[in-house]
């Protein structure tokens, strides 16, 4: 009744603040890139565990995916609405943001989330409970590796992992290196979905606790 109407208000003022707060019409604007690049908090909650890194590919959708038995579950770029709980469960333990999902996410105050785009990590600054920085070296580092300017969230997310973790176990969901996803349609000219598919691949191989969701 009235108290879910004053929470929804309160949550509409509290978006519509945060956009006002990362746009060109606020002279105060916190220009300054805070970052944070302590992460032994991630790896004591991350190492050992088998993780499920969830990507946003429109194949999540056909089936039932039993993502939420897993010890950790990161999603990128996004929290599924409700209505698609059934296929990609509803946990997020950890989400990793690049911000083409909506950088509204930095609010979620009680998820964790990790800011993988060093270009734009002054948006975090707004951002509420815990945040932490993908370090500009390790894009470099990929964007080299990958020899493509503007790496995706998902293999961003994937290289941070493996940067922080001795052996991990991830088995990676929603990950067919295809432009689009699930919410909506996008093709990014500047993403080589090629390279960043045989980078994966590669990764699958090398490492024996890293696979692809069957």
């Amino acid at each position: 009744g009235i108290f879910y109407m004053l929470l929804k208000l309160m949550r509409l003022f509290e978006l519509n603040f945060f956009y006002f707060c990362i746009s060109r019409y606020n002279f105060f604007y916190k220009r300054n890139k805070i970052k944070n690049t302590d992460f032994s908090e991630i790896k004591k909650s991350l190492q050992n565990k088998n993780i499920a890194l969830v990507g946003n590919s429109h194949r999540l959708l056909r089936k039932i995916n039993r993502i939420d038995i897993y010890d950790a579950v990161i999603r990128i770029n996004i929290i599924p609405p409700k209505k698609i709980h059934r296929q990609v469960g509803k946990r997020t333990d950890f989400l990793f943001l690049q911000g083409s999902g909506g950088t509204h996410w930095l609010l979620e105050k009680n998820i964790p989330k990790v800011w993988l785009e060093n270009a734009s990590s002054q948006t975090s600054n707004y951002a509420k409970g815990k945040i932490f920085h993908y370090p500009e070296l390790w894009e470099k580092d990929l964007t080299k590796a990958l020899k493509n300017n503007c790496p995706t969230a998902g293999v961003k997310s994937i290289h941070f992992l493996l940067k922080i973790l001795k052996n991990p176990k991830i088995t990676l969901f929603g990950f067919d290196h295809k432009p689009g996803n699930w919410y909506k349609y996008n093709f990014n000219r500047l993403h080589d979905y090629k390279k960043e598919a045989k980078f994966f691949k590669s990764i699958v191989k090398r490492y024996k606790n890293i696979k692809y969701a069957l």
